[in-house]
């Protein structure tokens, strides 16, 4: 197909997605406290095969400072690993996510979120070994990192890049993770 056709029927198809889901009630972002609201909602999730720790301790329904700084840990019950803490806030995408993998964690509070964390059977990650957070560059405010997943004892496999799509705007690396790892 030559490329002009390719170009208008990529935008007609882009149109018609667009006038779709505006037309079929598509989710609209939630509506946000100004960004120099003084307080915002936190709120604490159930941390299912494990506990959740935050400091200083939040009080149900009571509304937090802008700028506090929680500190979040994780542990795991027997059994069970940590995937990951997390804070979640509703962004342009819907749900979004800041994780950790790590079994402590900081946030300066600066919008309402929510707090919690993931745990998974041990046996899930077995027979590979994990490193994380390897830096390879640092060009402005952002440090990029990235994790390897590889079958313990193997050498000379092909490799496997996957690449997190954000447009360096929401999530980050750790929400693939779980398809790393399988």
């Amino acid at each position: 197909m030559p490329y002009n056709l390719i170009s208008k029927a990529w935008f007609a198809a882009a149109g018609l997605t667009a006038l779709a889901l505006a037309g079929c009630g598509a989710k609209k972002e939630a509506a946000r406290p100004a960004a120099d609201a003084p307080t915002f909602a936190v709120k604490t999730g159930s941390a299912l095969h494990g506990s959740l720790t935050v400091t200083p301790e939040l009080e149900p329904g009571v509304p937090v400072p802008r700028g506090t700084v929680l500190s979040l840990s994780a542990k795991p019950s027997a059994g069970y690993v940590l995937d990951s803490l997390f804070v979640s806030y509703t962004g342009r995408w819907g749900t979004m996510y800041h994780e950790s993998m790590t079994p402590s964690m900081q946030y300066a509070v600066d919008r309402d979120i929510g707090l919690g964390a993931f745990f998974i059977p041990e046996s899930e990650t077995a027979g590979f070994k994990t490193i994380q957070d390897v830096v390879y560059a640092k060009p402005g405010a952002k440090t990029l990192k990235y994790d390897v997943y590889s079958p313990e004892g193997a050498k000379g496999l092909p490799l496997i890049v996957i690449v997190h799509g954000g447009g360096w705007s929401s999530n980050d690396e750790n929400i693939m993770r779980g398809m790393a790892r399988e």
